[in-house]
């Protein structure tokens, strides 16, 4: 028996419902039996399937244009929406494009302008050498100069006083003219004597010596001549001031306030009494004077008398300025 014809007792044996065997399959190949039995039982399925109303067709029609055009109108946006994006990307990019452009170049003058700013940085730094240089030379030369000025100030100044020295009045004692000391009884006075001394001034220097005036006090004892040199100075100080010249002209018979030119002598006395028994006698005086500048000079003397009246220029209170 063939294979078939087997399958086929089979599939008989084997149903337990005692439904009506299947026919039998054809004799032909395999393949169109299973083609032909696959389209029958669609179509049996398809007859078994109840029909569908014609209102649910048309409204799912409706639905499906209405879902097709929202789709469409949402699909729209999007497109236009993807347009903006991509216009605005290419836009961008433009830009982008544009400003990397501009930076290279931005770039290639900023390079240049470095270039430029170094050189001018270079040439700056050489005129700050160069003007550092000359800051210092002229340092150099202005502390010479100061140098200078300095020593030429002192100079000026030293020959200006060297000028004061030379070109100025030195007044003091004629020593060609010894002085005279005259000793006198003192009237009612049993122990004391009157003195006259008569002195010669003489002016030594080159320039005129004005408000001449002068003074002198006895002392009995060397303890005593410091004391009586400066009351001498004091007397001759309120004189130069013209203080009291009425009474040293009228009563003292002393001229005050006059002048003497270079080389010229005046004769001036003073009176005074000393005890009668003097050993030694000391006879301070004082000179005061200005210069043509209204500068007070000062010259203090000492003379050395002796009862016989002799006298010679004692070693104290002897000085000029």
């Amino acid at each position: 028996m063939s294979d078939p014809d087997a399958q086929d007792i089979t599939n008989h044996t084997a149903s337990p419902t005692g439904s009506p065997p299947p026919p039998s399959q054809p004799s032909g190949s395999t393949t169109e039996y299973k083609e032909a039995n696959a389209s029958n039982s669609a179509h049996k399925r398809s007859r078994k399937l109840p029909k569908t109303p014609k209102w649910i067709e048309a409204a799912c029609a409706v639905l499906l244009v209405f879902i097709t055009g929202f789709y469409t109108f949402y699909a729209a946006r999007q497109a236009n929406a993807s347009k903006k994006a991509a216009q605005a990307a290419l836009s961008a990019a433009v830009t982008a494009n544009q400003t990397l452009k501009e930076i290279q170049k931005g770039s290639a003058d900023t390079h240049e302008l470095a270039i430029q700013a170094k050189n001018q940085a270079d040439r700056t730094k050489d005129v700050a050498d160069k003007t550092l240089s000359l800051t210092m030379a002229t340092n150099t030369l202005a502390e010479q100069t100061k140098r200078a000025a300095n020593a030429a100030q002192g100079a000026s100044k030293v020959a200006s006083e060297s000028f004061a020295l030379i070109q100025r009045p030195w007044v003091g004692v004629d020593l060609t003219n010894s002085p005279i000391l005259a000793l006198t009884p003192e009237p009612n006075v049993a122990d004391r004597l009157g003195l006259m001394a008569t002195f010669t001034l003489r002016n030594y220097g080159l320039a005129p010596a004005l408000k001449i005036s002068t003074f002198a006090v006895a002392a009995s004892t060397f303890e005593k001549t410091a004391e009586a040199s400066n009351s001498a100075c004091g007397a001759a100080d309120v004189w130069f001031e013209q203080k009291e010249k009425g009474y040293m002209e009228s009563t003292l018979n002393q001229k005050v306030g006059f002048t003497l030119f270079p080389g010229q002598t005046f004769p001036i006395s003073y009176s005074s009494a000393v005890e009668k028994n003097f050993a030694d006698l000391w006879l301070m005086g004082c000179i005061v004077y200005a210069d043509v500048f209204g500068k007070k000079h000062k010259t203090k003397f000492c003379e050395l008398g002796f009862p016989d009246g002799s006298s010679r220029i004692c070693h104290v209170q002897n000085y000029a300025d």
